[in-house]
């Protein structure tokens, strides 16, 4: 209906019947386009998320746009503070809270740690470097230490270089 100046845009809001951002759209500087949006309260990042989705088609296909948010509370009250981060891409809209993302994080084992990537620097005591450069110099590899030592893991089907702690 193109006499609707809503247009198909009540259907972004959660409650159609009092469509409302929650907060106030400024765009300053024509060539820079920075935009800021605020607010104080009922902040609601999924309509705004989709106003900008549906408006900025032609760059999204470019590149994704985003933003994040914070809230918080003047009385110190569990889970009255946080915030979150929007990505906005040409299809779709992905959100997540830092309430989630705390969760997901904490979700993972404490008992293992991240890997970490392994050092090249360090001589490996499972594969000393003196057997590699045996290789090196017999021809029977062309690999770099390193990489020799992850081949090596590999093949033994034994712990990567960065689960085990290598000697200095």
């Amino acid at each position: 209906d193109l006499a609707n100046p809503f247009n198909g845009l009540l259907e972004i809001f959660d409650d159609p019947d009092f469509p409302h951002f929650g907060a106030e759209i400024e765009i300053a500087g024509a060539a820079e386009s920075i935009v800021a949006i605020y607010g104080t309260t009922y902040f609601q990042p999924g309509p705004i998320a989709e106003l900008i989705r549906r408006c900025c088609q032609e760059s999204l296909k470019i590149a994704p746009v985003g933003f994040d948010w914070s809230y918080g509370c003047s009385r110190p009250r569990r889970d009255s503070f946080g915030g979150g981060w929007c990505t906005i891409f040409a299809d779709h809209v992905e959100f997540a809270s830092t309430q989630e993302e705390l969760a997901r994080r904490l979700g993972r084992s404490a008992v293992t740690p991240p890997a970490e990537p392994p050092d090249p620097w360090i001589d490996y005591p499972q594969y000393p470097s003196v057997d590699w450069q045996t290789e090196v110099a017999n021809g029977d590899t062309r690999l770099g230490y390193l990489d020799w030592v992850l081949a090596r893991t590999e093949a033994d089907h034994s712990v990567p270089p960065s689960m085990e702690l290598p000697s200095a």
